[in-house]
């Protein structure tokens, strides 16, 4: 059963057996944890009033890799069983919104190029950031030759800090 905490205006999935994400990313010093820099980003969201939809479980997240006949990479793994993006396609007080895995989905049935799998977009769908199948690294849907970072995590923490390297 999962239980869930209410923080600033969001909803968000807690499991009972971790931390409350707010109280655990109060307390953060060593971001290379992996559920440290999952739960910074779900308090950051949460402190901005961002409306966050419950994590999925790891068959859930295999599921949608066959459909997509891509595996994730395991940061974005780790953070979209404790969010699965954002919900009703809310977004960040930056403008950028991360889609829920049936969002992703429905965007890549929906593009053009089978190489190219989104995962968020800013300012309502002007350009959407995501992953080439060719490449690990994390790129703009309209620039396959620069990317933007080289990680999920990396793309994360540019998206909430506003980096001028995301825009």
């Amino acid at each position: 059963m999962r239980q869930y905490t209410r923080c600033a205006s969001p909803f968000f999935e807690s499991p009972t057996s971790r931390q409350n994400p707010v109280n655990a990313a109060h307390n953060m010093n060593d971001l290379t944890n992996k559920a440290s820099w999952t739960e910074q980003a779900i308090y950051s969201w949460a402190q901005s009033g961002t409306r966050l939809q419950r994590g999925l479980s790891t068959n859930e997240i295999s599921k949608f890799e066959a459909l997509l006949n891509f595996k994730f990479p395991q940061d974005f793994i780790d953070l979209y069983q404790r969010v699965n993006g954002f919900k009703d396609l809310d977004w960040n007080e930056h403008m950028f919104s991360f889609w829920p895995l049936d969002k992703i989905i429905d965007e890549y049935k929906a593009d053009s190029d089978n190489t190219y799998v989104g995962f968020c977009d800013f300012l309502i769908n002007s350009y959407s950031i995501g992953f080439s199948k060719d490449s690990k690294k994390i790129f703009k849907h309209f620039d396959r030759q620069n990317s933007v970072c080289d990680t999920f995590k990396e793309a994360v923490f540019l998206i909430n800090s506003s980096s001028g390297d995301i825009y």
